[in-house]
């Protein structure tokens, strides 16, 4: 491949894209794969080593479970679409949207990281810190 051909917006806006060859279709395939695998490693990986999640935590942890399914199942199905060759939906600039989204979800992350869930994780460790010395319901 000829990596001058990234910068020229005529090889990413062509609607019926040369085909691929065998080494990227498979590439593009272990990789989504992995992306979509990751969903359920995390899964039992949790379950495994019975790790016990605060509520904020679980989110953070759901949040990264949904972009792993999301964008798995995106990349699959543009490969999919990029195998059977269909004019439209094998263009090459649905991978830039694939990966604008997965900036996206790295975006909401991040923010629900930074912004939501230390405060909440504050308020619990501060919670506990007071209950531990008040008496217990019988």
């Amino acid at each position: 491949m000829n990596l001058s051909e990234l910068y020229d917006l005529n090889y990413w806006f062509t609607l019926r894209p040369d085909e691929m060859s065998l080494a990227f279709l498979i590439g593009f395939l272990v990789f989504f794969v992995l992306v979509f695998l990751g969903t359920f490693a995390m899964i039992v990986y949790k379950k495994k080593k019975k790790i016990v999640l605060s509520k904020p935590q679980r989110k953070l942890y759901e949040k990264i479970q949904s972009a792993c399914a999301t964008m798995g199942l995106l990349g699959l199905l543009w490969l999919f679409f990029a195998y059977e060759r269909v004019p439209f939906l094998s263009a090459r600039f649905w991978v830039l949207v694939w990966l604008l989204s997965g900036g996206l979800w790295i975006y909401v992350i991040s923010r629900y990281y930074s912004l939501e869930m230390k405060p909440q994780i504050k308020k619990l460790i501060e919670k506990e810190r007071i209950e531990k010395w008040l008496p217990k319901r019988s």
